[in-house]
């Protein structure tokens, strides 16, 4: 009985600390056992109604086999604490990016995953600005006329313009 009452106490205290976490948290096999309040509010769904469901559906679809065969791995013990980013599917069928780092461990007499997930889209939607600023850059300076030739502190040359490379008889090598 006691035992038991400690088990108890030790579920409610990692349910509890899972809780306040920012990130998601999902204790799972190849279904959610476990997910946290922040797990419902960012997939949009009662982090109750996520228990049972497969993990890859959580998933988009183009990430499911990759995150299946990490799972499949980190259960058999032969990867642990393995970080990596997929595309998350909320309950109105939206996309967010994530970074999920999963480790093996025993839940409840069982190996399963406790995996903490974290929601990355505004680093991405960052990321995918700053290349399109970088390619748009690109393209106005290889259509300026004038030729444009930039060099780093040590005065070595690091970009020419095709204008430059025409002005100047060099190649890119």
């Amino acid at each position: 009985h006691t035992r038991d009452m400690l088990a108890v106490k030790r579920e409610q205290l990692f349910k509890d600390l899972a809780n306040t976490m920012p990130e998601i948290v999902l204790v799972h096999d190849e279904k959610v056992l476990f997910a946290n309040r922040e797990a419902g509010k960012l997939l949009g769904l009662e982090p109750e109604d996520l228990v049972g469901t497969d993990v890859t559906d959580l998933i988009r679809p183009a990430y499911r086999r990759r995150a299946a065969a990490i799972i499949q791995q980190q259960l058999e013990g032969k990867t642990g604490g393995v970080r990596y980013e997929l595309q998350l599917i909320d309950g109105e069928e939206r996309t967010r990016w994530a970074e999920a780092t999963g480790m093996r461990m025993r839940y409840r007499g069982r190996t399963v995953i406790i995996t903490v997930v974290r929601d990355i889209s505004h680093r991405k939607s960052v990321e995918a600005t700053l290349s399109r600023d970088r390619d748009q850059a690109q393209i106005t300076l290889e259509s300026l006329s004038e030729g444009l030739i930039t060099a780093d502190t040590g005065g070595h040359i690091d970009y020419m313009n095709a204008a430059a490379l025409g002005m100047t008889g060099a190649s890119l090598d």
